[in-house]
């Protein structure tokens, strides 16, 4: 005998109940619940493509987290990685849906109609946790939405050609010179129509090439291959801007340059007064400057040279620098490479909001503070308001805004102290920026880099350019100024010599600069 409905209310509501569980754990676990109530093959199926799927996961995991960020950033990975979430995202609702439509479903019939106010019930129920299985892929997206709106906003989207060699533009140079793929080039091989000279061996398993085997996958942090770890030295400068709200344009407040060596993994930090004067400048910019920049009280300084770029000659700059984002910036660390004696061919730069930002989604810095101090400051951004900063002497943790504070107080300080305590604070960061770090704050920071900064790393460099951060040797980290502190005219060739001896070992100089350069109790 078939079955028959059922008009009692109690089966009616624990084919509800059993609905909505089923949904539950086909919602957690795609597949589970299809088995809780008896629906054997279909949950096997789906519970095997979950096993394959979080499998898949693990492996990807396993990685580490500066691995993840280097397979992230490559061409297209975030497309992808779109692709498979809103995929999953799909699959998981598919899966409670099916498993509650089958938990609600009678053998034959359909239950006793329900009633207005189940119906509303189950509905709700059944939203709440679409919601709640969605949650964890809308913070995915919000993760891949940020992580492309930071590549697309502060790095160069094409590849320039004063950088490293990409691995794509090695290929296609190797392809233009004949080496690769062209029948046409001098010594390359052609392939000819007819049949070749001599016997053809007959067909047997014995003469056939061997199946190709597919190549290993490539470890994403390896140097082999890498452009940037072919260099001898990585030179960036690190320009702070005093740009902010109610204020006039944007003027460099700091100049640093970080080199680091990417096969010892030994960092040098320099920093430069602002108020340098008769500097050298590059030949491929000397006339410009010499006829735009360098007239005018103020403008002789070292600083002026971006602001310079920026509103005296800018199509002028933009010409001497075709790939650069921000041309301004790339002329000023053009100069500060003819200062210190080596070549700077990538700069970052970032204002005052910006660096509040970054300090804060760090979750602040450590740095021993010499002296108390108290300054009164214009606000980074909008939000803010002028602040009065008391800060204590002794080791702090300071936020974004007093961090700002300390490296810009010019109070009762020589101008060395100032500049010892940007190298200081920028040494500090270095520390807080381990790749868990990085992808657990990854949203915050993402948005105060991309408001903020620029930089002149192009996109296609930056899966090649995380694995050097790995061989970072933080213990081998040496900060100190370069020139005279108090601006003025600096003895170049001495410059060079002190740049020289500090990179050919900075670790050893590390430790003679800690306890002999002035000012050492400000920070340390």
């Amino acid at each position: 005998m078939g079955h028959v409905w059922s008009l009692h209310p109690a089966d009616h509501h624990r084919r509800n109940g059993r609905g909505l569980g089923a949904a539950v754990l086909s919602a957690v676990i795609p597949g589970a619940g299809h088995l809780a109530i008896g629906e054997r093959r279909r949950g096997a199926v789906l519970l095997l493509l979950t096993l394959a799927l979080l499998g898949a996961v693990g492996l990807t995991a396993s990685l580490g987290p500066m691995a993840l960020l280097t397979l992230l950033l490559r061409p297209g990975a975030l497309t992808w990685l779109s692709a498979v979430n809103v995929t999953l995202l799909g699959f998981r609702l598919f899966a409670a849906l099916d498993a509650y439509t089958l938990g609600t479903r009678p053998p034959v019939e359909p239950a006793y109609p329900r009633t207005p106010a189940t119906a509303t019930a189950m509905m709700t129920a059944l939203l709440v946790l679409t919601l709640v299985a969605g949650a964890p892929h809308a913070v995915a997206g919000y993760y891949t939405v940020a992580a492309q709106d930071l590549i697309d906003g502060v790095f160069v989207a094409d590849v320039r050609a004063d950088g490293p060699t990409a691995p794509e533009e090695a290929a296609t140079a190797a392809r233009d010179d004949g080496a690769i793929g062209d029948p046409s080039a001098a010594g390359a091989p052609t392939v000819s129509d007819g049949p070749p000279d001599g016997p053809t061996p007959a067909a047997s398993d014995d003469l056939r090439d061997p199946a190709p085997q597919p190549p290993p996958p490539p470890d994403p942090l390896s140097p082999v291959g890498n452009p940037w770890f072919e260099q001898d030295r990585i030179n960036v400068a690190v320009l702070g801007s005093d740009a902010g709200p109610g204020r006039w344009g944007a003027r460099i407040d700091s100049l640093l340059v970080v080199s680091v060596d990417p096969h010892s993994g030994d960092v040098a930090i320099f920093s430069l007064s602002r108020s340098l004067t008769d500097f050298p400048v590059p030949d491929r910019l000397a006339e410009v400057y010499h006829g735009h920049c360098a007239v005018g009280p103020g403008w002789e300084y070292l600083n002026a040279v971006y602001t310079c770029g920026v509103s005296r000659a800018p199509d002028a700059f933009a010409a001497i620098y075709p790939d650069a984002t921000d041309p301004a910036a790339a002329a000023t660390a053009d100069v500060l490479g003819a200062l210190l004696g080596i070549p700077v061919e990538h700069y970052a730069m970032v204002d005052m909001g910006g660096f509040v930002g970054i300090v804060d989604a760090l979750g602040g810095v450590e740095v021993a503070v010499g002296s108390p101090i108290r300054v009164r400051l214009s606000p980074p951004d909008e939000d803010s308001e002028w602040r009065v900063y008391d800060i204590p002497a002794g080791v702090q943790t300071l936020d974004g805004p007093e961090a700002l504070a300390f490296v810009r107080t010019r109070s009762a300080e020589s101008d060395r102290e100032r500049m010892r305590r940007q190298r200081c604070l920028l040494a500090s960061l270095a520390t807080r920026t381990d790749p868990l770090s990085l992808l657990r704050r990854f949203p915050s920071l993402a948005g105060a880099i991309e408001e903020h900064v620029t930089a002149s790393v192009p996109v296609a460099q930056l899966p090649d350019l995380l694995p050097v951060l790995t061989v970072i040797e933080r213990d081998r980290m040496v900060a100190t100024g370069v020139g005279p502190a108090g601006g003025g005219a600096p003895d170049v060739a001495q410059m060079h010599a002190q740049v020289a001896a500090i990179l050919e070992d900075p670790g050893t100089a590390a430790n003679v600069l800690d306890t002999a350069e002035e000012g050492d109790a400000v920070c340390s």
